[in-house]
């Protein structure tokens, strides 16, 4: 049960960065003034053990203009002992620090409600989940039970995506969609005064994943951002989450062109990066309303906008030019294998960039690789999990056909069986230009495809076409310098000078200086 509530607390680090801010914009210091009313309400619907409550008290108290307010504290959760437990915090807090404050605790589902009463300022961390069936709990259950389970689960994502329609997911896994994550951030936009500020707690995945372009739409309608602090999975914020964390300051009811500021935090919690983002509609629907939430992005933002009227690798699919995908499930895949045959298989570890590290040891049963029509085709393979921290995030080399990959990596091919318009969308995709839109979108380790798909390809001409498949082969044997040449002659693809690849190169922080160097060498440039 854990789980689906997706109770994730939040610690004393990530809780007074927040509080700070929402209380410099409730105090009025970023141009929001409060109303001439003698109380102001703030509130948590998912409080816990009342950690950003308190953090912001603390942080009301030391602005003059609200501390001789009174302040109600609304406050709700389903756990009646944690409830119980951050009342008790709030109520010495208050005293120690001398607020008149006037506690309103309730017990229950806040997600059970479309909305809450109006709040100058709501502070939360909101459950984290994405609900769907998961082995951790069906495991133990018998049929009958199982099935009574997913109807519950059923039930329940109907009764949220009906609730809060703007939290649906635009993309869904087996038809499960439904996060909580999304459903409490609907409900504290709605729950806020216009002009009121709203501090929260999110997975930073929910800033650029396909499911949730719906949401982050009325996200930039609804509200201006005016901080978002982006923590990297290693910084190990929470337990047991190995993934990258925002904490977003709005403020609700204004839009509009407004700049926000966004912080890159270190796993020391040091600000490594400091960048303004263009909130709008105008600087953010060519991306999808994708934020630049990972470390140097926002260079790759700034030149993904000049290629908006470039076509979508996806277009090429939709054309019928290009296939992309996967073809063997890895699911007890030694039942699926012989130790010797036709189909050599491929799996992810083997492949690095523009080679294999690995040989095949064995072969996809005949019958099986029957069935995987792309297996007739040479293809270009990428790994399927890439760490966000990693120096390169697409990974891929070539196979032959007649191989099998497995679907730990993704798979593509022209339709039209040339080889050299393969080589050149080899090129393509694992230049820099091509993946720091994909890291521009990715929150996680893993490289879904549906973003890789958004990613923007250059129209090729003859000649074009025959530099980038030059450059893919000499990549692909090794040559001195050929991945250099290769990132050149696919930003010349793109219409991209020396100066916009600088740019560009921010979003691959783990470069060394020596590889910085060698794409911008002038000479490579030079060289027609």
């Amino acid at each position: 049960m854990e789980r689906v509530t997706g109770r994730f607390y939040t610690p004393d680090l990530l809780s007074a960065g927040l509080a700070t801010r929402v209380a410099a914009e409730l105090a009025g210091s970023t141009g929001v003034g409060l109303t001439a009313s003698k109380s102001i309400r703030i509130g948590d619907p998912f409080v816990g053990d009342g950690q950003l409550v308190l953090a912001l008290l603390r942080a009301l108290a030391c602005h003059p203009c609200i501390s001789t307010k009174r302040v109600v504290v609304d406050i709700r959760d389903t756990d009646s002992v944690a409830l119980a437990r951050a009342q008790e915090r709030i109520r010495a807090l208050a005293l120690d620090l001398r607020l008149n404050v006037t506690i309103e605790a309730t017990v229950g589902d806040s997600l059970g409600r479309s909305s809450l009463p109006p709040h100058d300022a709501v502070i939360t961390n909101p459950p984290w989940e994405l609900l769907k069936p998961d082995a951790r709990e069906t495991s133990a259950l018998g049929v009958r039970e199982r099935a009574r389970y997913e109807r519950w689960l059923r039930t329940r994502c109907d009764e949220l995506d009906s609730r809060f329609p703007e939290s649906r997911a635009d993309k869904s896994w087996a038809g499960w969609g439904t996060n909580l994550a999304r459903c409490g951030l609907a409900l504290c936009l709605r729950s806020c005064r216009a002009g009121g500020a709203l501090g929260i707690v999110l997975p930073a995945t929910l800033m650029g994943d396909q499911a949730s372009v719906t949401m982050r739409r009325t996200l930039v309608e609804k509200a201006a951002l005016i901080d978002l602090a982006v923590y990297p999975s290693e910084a190990r914020l929470f337990d047991k989450v190995d993934q990258p964390v925002v904490a977003a300051c709005l403020r609700v009811g204004a839009h509009g062109g407004v700049v926000g500021a966004v912080r890159h935090f270190a796993k020391d919690a040091s600000v490594r990066a400091q960048h303004a983002i263009d909130w709008s509609e105008r600087g953010l629907s060519s991306t999808d309303y994708a934020l630049p939430v990972a470390h140097g992005s926002e260079g790759a933002a700034a030149l993904t906008k000049a290629l908006a009227g470039l076509p979508c690798l996806a277009t090429l699919e939709e054309a019928g030019l290009i296939w992309a995908g996967r073809e063997l499930d890895e699911t007890r895949v030694a039942e699926k294998l012989l130790s010797d045959g036709p189909f050599p298989f491929v799996k992810g570890r083997m492949v690095s960039r523009h080679q294999l590290v690995e040989q095949p040891w064995a072969s996809v049963k005949p019958e099986l690789a029957a069935r995987i029509r792309s297996v007739a085709h040479p293809r270009l393979v990428w790994r399927d999990v890439a760490r966000a921290s990693s120096k390169r995030r697409m990974i891929g080399a070539m196979i032959p056909s007649g191989w099998v990959a497995g679907n730990s990596l993704h798979v593509a091919h022209v339709t039209d069986g040339d080889e050299e318009r393969l080589l050149a969308l080899y090129a393509v995709m694992m230049s820099m230009a091509f993946e720091a839109q994909v890291r521009m979108r990715l929150s996680t380790g893993h490289m879904s495809l549906g973003v890789i798909r958004l990613a923007r390809v250059p129209e090729l001409g003859k000649r074009m076409r025959q530099r980038l498949a030059r450059a893919a082969k000499a990549a692909l044997t090794g040559e001195t310098g050929a991945d250099a040449r290769l990132e050149v002659e696919a930003a010349r693809a793109y219409g991209f000078c020396r100066k916009d690849m600088g740019l560009l190169l921010g979003s691959f922080p783990k470069l060394t200086q020596p590889d910085v160097e060698a794409v911008l060498l002038p000479a490579l440039w030079a060289s027609r």
